[in-house]
């Protein structure tokens, strides 16, 4: 399993959108942090595995795919439509490990490098949070440790929401970034074609 760390440089080279999406977070400390980043080092993981093992059969089935389409275009579309719903009862499965709810929580500003979002308390900044997310409609769940860069309160509180953090991901799977990146720009071009 990669495990990447990003480097502060990076930050801002990765696009962002706004989305709505489940979302919990804990911050660690101690024994916890020291847990949670050994356990990006574990190559057993199950999120992990599942989603590494979904994105290289998409590679190999889409050259498949195109030989199918050129011959067979209706057999193509169905098995896309197939491989569509298998990923979807594959990420609801990551969803359910990670006890997240089926439905957007947080509306967030998201990238491959970081996201902010509001919470309900304050987080110093230089803390270590545990992120876990899910993102739609795909039900990707998405698993990262963060650093706080800024907890700041927000103007109009709503549903106990006092305070928007900033979080840069620092222990996330390539995996993870890569189908997180995946979602940006699709999310990104539909933005785009509704607004035309």
């Amino acid at each position: 399993m990669s495990v990447s760390n990003t480097a502060p440089g990076e930050r801002r080279r990765y696009f962002r959108i706004h989305d709505d999406v489940a979302l919990s977070y804990r911050v660690l400390e101690g024994d916890s942090l020291d847990r949670a980043v050994a356990d990006f080092g574990r190559a057993d993981d199950t999120q992990g595995g599942l989603a590494s093992t979904l994105l290289e059969s998409h590679a190999a089935m889409h050259r498949d795919l195109e030989a199918i389409r050129r011959d067979s275009p209706n057999v193509a579309n169905y098995l896309e439509q197939l491989n569509r719903k298998l990923d979807i009862i594959a990420h609801l499965l990551n969803a359910r490990g990670a006890e997240l709810p089926a439905h957007p929580t947080h509306a967030v500003n998201l990238s491959a490098s970081g996201m902010s979002f509001d919470a309900q308390n304050h987080v110093e900044p230089g803390s270590v949070i545990e992120l876990k997310l899910l993102v739609f409609p795909s039900h990707l769940c998405i698993l990262a440790l963060g650093a706080v860069v800024s907890s700041s309160p927000v103007e109009t509180p709503t549903d106990g929401f006092a305070f928007r953090l900033g979080v840069d991901f620092s222990y996330i799977r390539e995996i993870d970034r890569e189908l997180l990146i995946r979602h940006v720009v699709q999310k990104d071009s539909a933005a785009r074609r509704q607004r035309r």
